[in-house]
């Protein structure tokens, strides 16, 4: 059992209301005609009601004579193909309020018109969507974009409808479906890059859950040339949000790198590169200065660094600990008590600051301990001698050098100096015969760290050498 009530308008004058037909279609729903008082002082407007056999009110429309006056519904009618017809009283002659006319009405309620599709709406680029008009019977239809077929075929970001007519000029206009054509995915922003407990290789860090639902991986940029950034990784969506670099010409023991990355989404669409985020290097100056050559900096940032902290591994044994700090904005720092750990410590620095990053597989899967600092690499200023050479007799400067290292070594028949990389590649060789002092220009060579290594009948001597 259900009631439904139609009131005047709060504005409406002598309110006054009745209905006077009613009629029932196939399926039980409701259609009544009346009158409710109109806007004008003692005037009546002629009014339509449809109401589901549930109760539900499915529409309701006023009309209104073409005069001010009295209008009221009087009978009414639907037929099998969705026509409703109401005779009516109104008011059309030149005498208001005095004369009344009969008016036929007619009304149209066709269907609803659907618009059908399968799968998504939002579409890659260079592909399309079929979309179907749904229709009850066999009238026109007339896309949003002008076509006049029951389906069609789209490739472009717009709204799309139809107008469905039928041959009595019964029309309806059908739901509208926002069809989508993906643009490039948001880029999602580096955590942190800094280098693993190792010294081996740097790490780039991100928070992929950032990341738009349609990205299915992200590629990793690195710097090699000044301001040109080359593809070395690509991570899934389903892996940790982290890459480890294990290409040997980025050595965080040699040198700095920056690093980007840029999100890829199911349809092969890559976003732009993020910001940079650039490591840390450590080098030994001697005497227990040590000092990097570059801040942790992030493109279009301010500096992050509160503090850059120094950290000593007294034995070489893995067990760091905290010996001095200094401020973000600056590159060196001292350990006093370097003489008594030298022949046997290592050293880094780790930045202290706000950032804090937890790699994540997938929510609720996989998810690694967040890490809150950026290491450097690992530095120790340890000289492998063997036999009667070493730091009494052997001098090396300037250490670091910018064009020309010199060597002061004792004379002997013949000595041999080789410099190589920290992976033990060569760079240069020479060999001299009953000469105590010898250059080597280091002028071409990339700036980073590198090993000397002297060797005559006296004895073999590898030492660290930085070039600026």
């Amino acid at each position: 059992m259900w009631e439904k009530l139609f009131q005047d308008s709060p504005s409406g004058n002598n309110p006054y209301s009745a209905g006077q037909g009613i009629t029932l279609d196939a399926t039980g729903n409701v259609y009544a005609t009346g009158f409710l008082s109109g806007t004008q002082s003692g005037t009546l407007n002629l009014h339509t009601v449809k109401i589901s056999s549930t109760g539900v009110t499915l529409w309701n429309t006023a009309y209104d004579g073409p005069i001010n006056g009295d209008d009221y519904g009087k009978f009414i009618s639907v037929t099998a193909n969705h026509r409703i017809y109401v005779a009516a009283n109104v008011e059309s002659g030149p005498y208001q309020g005095v004369n009344q006319d009969i008016a036929l009405l007619k009304y149209c309620d066709l269907p609803a018109a659907i618009v059908s599709y399968s799968g998504s709406t939002n579409i890659c680029q260079n592909s399309s969507i079929t979309l179907s008009a749904a229709v009850s019977g066999a009238g026109n239809i007339m896309w949003s974009n002008g076509a006049l077929t029951p389906t069609i075929t789209v490739n472009t970001t717009a709204n799309y409808y139809f107008t469905y007519t039928e041959h009595d000029g019964c029309s309806e206009n059908s739901d509208s479906v926002k069809v989508n054509i993906k643009s490039a995915p948001l880029p999602v922003q580096i955590c942190m890059v800094t280098v693993d407990d190792s010294s081996k290789h740097n790490l780039v860090l991100w928070n992929k859950t950032l990341a738009t639902p349609d990205v299915i991986g992200f590629n990793v940029y690195r710097e090699d040339l000044t301001n040109i950034y080359h593809q070395v990784g690509a991570v899934p969506i389903t892996s940790l949000s982290e890459f480890i670099d294990l290409d040997p010409t980025a050595n965080p023991n040699a040198n700095t790198k920056r690093y980007k990355i840029t999100t890829v989404d199911s349809c092969g669409n890559e976003s732009q590169l993020s910001n940079y985020h650039n490591t840390v290097y450590i080098v030994s100056n001697g005497g227990g200065q040590f000092s990097w050559n570059q801040l942790y900096t992030i493109e279009n940032s301010p500096n992050p660094v509160v503090q850059y902290i120094l950290f000593r591994d007294d034995y070489n044994t893995n067990s760091w600990h905290a010996i001095d700090s200094t401020a973000g904005t600056q590159f060196n720092i001292n350990d006093i008590n370097f003489a008594t750990f030298q022949p046997t410590a290592n050293w880094r620095v780790a930045t202290q600051w706000n950032i804090s990053c937890t790699p994540t597989a997938r929510q609720g899967y996989q998810t690694q301990a967040s890490i809150v600092k950026s290491k450097s690499n690992i530095i120790n200023n340890r000289v492998i001698s063997v036999g009667n050479l070493n730091d009494k007799n052997v001098l090396v400067y300037p250490n670091p050098a910018q064009n020309m290292l010199i060597v002061n070594i004792p004379a002997a028949s013949k000595t041999s100096f080789k410099l190589m990389s920290l992976l033990g590649d060569e760079i240069y060789a020479m060999e001299i015969s009953n000469t105590s002092t010898q250059q080597i220009d280091v002028s071409k060579l990339v700036p980073g760290t590198y090993l000397l290594q002297i060797k005559n009948d006296s004895g073999n001597y590898i030492k660290r050498i930085v070039k600026e």
